[in-house]
C-alpha cells in the first residue's frame, strides 16, 4: 500500500506530515496507509479514488481528518488535494488551441 518512489519523490514535502496516532490496527489507518492516501489523493485528487487504494472508505478518511490531533494529516490532505485538483484540470485542458472558426 505504500506510494511508489516516483509518485513520493514528485511531491516533496506533500508525504512530510505527523500521521495521526491511533491504536494499531492491520486493517486502519497506520502512517503507511495515511501517506499512501495522501500520495493517492495528491495524484488523482478525488478523495473517494484515493481511499480505495489504500483499501478503506472515504467516510473513514473524512472521521480520520476530524479526530483531535489531526492537524498535520489535514493540512497534508489540503495540500495533497490542491496538488491533484490542479493536475486532474490541467490534464483535462486541451493540449493545443482549438480552432473554432467556421469553415471557409
Amino acid at each position: 500500500m505504500k506510494p511508489t518512489a516516483a509518485l513520493a519523490e514528485s511531491l516533496p514535502g506533500l508525504l512530510d506530515f505527523t500521521p495521526v496516532r491511533l491504536r494499531a490496527r492491520v486493517e486502519g489507518w497506520t502512517p503507511e496507509r495515511q501517506r499512501a492516501y495522501v500520495a493517492a489523493l495528491a495524484r488523482w485528487g478525488r478523495g473517494r479514488l484515493a481511499a480505495q487504494h489504500v483499501g478503506l472508505s472515504e467516510q473513514s478518511a473524512a472521521r480520520l481528518h476530524r479526530r483531535p490531533g489531526a492537524a498535520s494529516f489535514t493540512a497534508a490532505w489540503e495540500r495533497a488535494w490542491i496538488f491533484g485538483e490542479i493536475g486532474r484540470r490541467s490534464a483535462a485542458a486541451p493540449k493545443e488551441p482549438r480552432d473554432f472558426s467556421p469553415p471557409a
